[in-house]
Formats: C-alpha cells, structure tokens, sequence
C-alpha cells in the first residue's frame, strides 16, 4: 500500500508532479497519475485501484479543482471512510487563492500560497505530520517589556560596568560564507527542476501541434535527453546534466546537437555555475550570448537566475532552432 495518491485537475499538473517529487525525496510511496498510469491501462480501474490501496489521499486545491465534479469523485470515496477527519485521509493542499465550499470547506488545508519553494516543501511535510505541531523552543513573549521599577534600589554601577568590560569584548563579525556542501545541494536541486520542467514542457509542446512530436530520455540521475520532432524529422536535440570539468564544484552542463554523443560530455554551448550573493545563491550562464525573451512578465538575466529562470534559459535555447 502506497502512503499518497494525488487528486489534482490537468490545468494544475505542474503543482501535483512538485508535491509528488518531493514527497518520494523525503521517502514517502506515492500514486501520481502521470507517473503511474501507463499506455494502455484502464484509467477508471487505475484511479479506483489507486484510491482504495493509498493511506491517503492529497487534493491540489485549487478554483478550478473546486469546480471539477470529476475530482470530487475521487475524493468523495476516502472521505466517506474518515467523515470526522480522525484518521486523516483527505488533506487539501491550498496552492493559489480560493475558497472551497462544501465538505471541502470543513477541512483544515495545508496553505503554499505565496511562499518560496524551500518554504512550501516544509509547510508541506510538516503539515502531513499528524503529531501534535508543538514547537521545540518556547514562543516569544507578546506582550511589551515591564517597566522598570523606579523605587527599587539601583545595582553598584561599578561593578556593573566591570562585569560589562569582563563579560562582554570585542568580538568581531566574520562574513558568513556559502558552503561547498550548500553549493552542492543547490546544484543538485535546480538540476531536478530543470529535468522536471523539461519533462512537462516537451508534453505541453507535444500536446500543442500535431506536427510535435517529443521524447525525454532519462540517461541517469545526472544526465537526461531532450529531442524535438517536427514531421518526424529530428529538429531539436540536447544534453543536459551535472559535471564538475570546469572546477570542483558542480556545475549544470548544456549541449545541443542533433549528432550528438550520449557518453561524450566535455562539448558544452552553456555552463550554468552557482553564484553567492547577499540575496542569496543564483545560477550565471558562464558562456550566454544575446538577448533572451522576457519570462513570467520580466526580463531573463543569465547572469543572476533562479532555478525556474534556468529552466527557462536553457528551453529557449533548446528550441532556438526552430525560430519561434
């Protein structure tokens, strides 16, 4: 029996295969729709099957979820075994604002609205926890400060500034560094959301014209293939993947060519290398040349990216080929 199968809509596909990712990183058994139902399986036997053999069930909440009387199907079962909510089979995971209604709107959800990635994957595991969320250090203290008492006696002001002097030197403040192991980890994590958007954007282009025909090759952990057919001619091929060649920290590696080696990985057109700065970690495209097209409303800077603005990046360069 698997721990979760997820309910989502298909306009919100991208947020379900984030929650389904990170929750097999933190090794928990998940049944994800896109994952699991394969080609020429029966879809209404899959999704029954997956619903009665998963502990629980995590609804992607979104207005357009609220609205699908198919998703409340699937749903409508598990919650018919735990009404009262004791066992908690039915947790809602709210990712944009709306404001469910019926049964729904009696079930406290796991809110990832307007938060970073870091803070989502967190208030997501930590909202699964069905322990009591008592924190492990005591809440500060609300109220103001008590004023002092005037009519008590003053302490010696000698000895308080000898106590001072004694108990409290100069001790100067080191600039805090990123660490090798941080370098790593981010690395590594925006390495898996490039694989992921990759993966979902092939399907959007495929599922965009007839004439798109895409495959994704999962070479390794560190390596994945992206192609592109148009008409059934190859017209777009590209490696990405992690490698430490140009320094010893790792660094995401990218190449196009429709002649391309699968186990030859020292030809790059781009190198995108993390980047320290007082906002925190970024990516710098090392080898960008030209402008790029705006993403989600503001400017593409390869010099300073986040994960997803890599993912953009290095997706239109991949289809730079085909002109449009």
């Amino acid at each position: 029996m698997k721990d979760f199968f997820i309910s989502y809509t298909g306009t919100d596909k991208a947020w379900a295969e984030w929650m389904a990712w990170a929750l097999e990183e933190a090794g928990f058994s998940v049944e994800f729709q896109a994952w699991d139902f394969r080609p020429g399986s029966n879809f209404v036997l899959k999704m029954h099957q997956a619903v009665q053999q998963c502990q629980r069930i995590l609804l992607v909440l979104t207005e357009a979820f609220a609205r699908s009387d198919f998703a409340s199907t699937e749903w409508a079962a598990v919650f018919a075994d735990d009404p009262a909510g004791l066992q908690h089979k039915v947790v809602p995971v709210r990712v944009e604002p709306c404001s469910p209604s019926g049964l729904l709107k009696a079930i406290t959800f796991i809110d990832l609205v307007g938060i970073d990635e870091g803070e989502a994957r967190q208030g997501l595991l930590d909202g699964l926890n069905v322990q009591r969320a008592k924190p492990a250090t005591p809440p500060p203290f609300p109220g103001r400060a008590s004023p002092r008492n005037v009519s008590s006696h003053p302490s010696f002001p000698g000895t308080a500034r000898q106590q001072a002097s004694a108990s409290a030197p100069y001790l100067p403040r080191l600039p805090r560094k990123t660490t090798d192991l941080e370098v790593q980890r981010f690395t590594k994590d925006s390495f898996g959301i490039i694989q992921r958007r990759f993966t979902q954007w092939l399907e959007d282009l495929r599922q965009s014209d007839a004439r798109f025909e895409t495959e994704f090759q999962k070479v390794d952990e560190t390596k994945f293939i992206s192609q592109v057919y148009v008409d059934g001619e190859l017209r777009c091929q590209a490696k990405i993947w992690l490698t430490r060649d140009l320094g010893r920290k790792p660094q995401v590696a990218y190449y196009a060519d429709r002649g391309l080696n699968i186990s030859q990985d020292s030809t790059y057109n781009d190198v995108l290398a993390a980047e320290d700065s007082p906002e925190g970690l970024h990516l710098k495209a090392l080898m960008h040349v030209g402008a790029m097209r705006p993403t989600g409303g503001r400017p593409l800077n390869p010099s300073r990216m986040t994960a997803e603005e890599s993912a953009e990046y290095l997706w239109q360069c991949f289809l730079g080929s085909l002109g449009g």
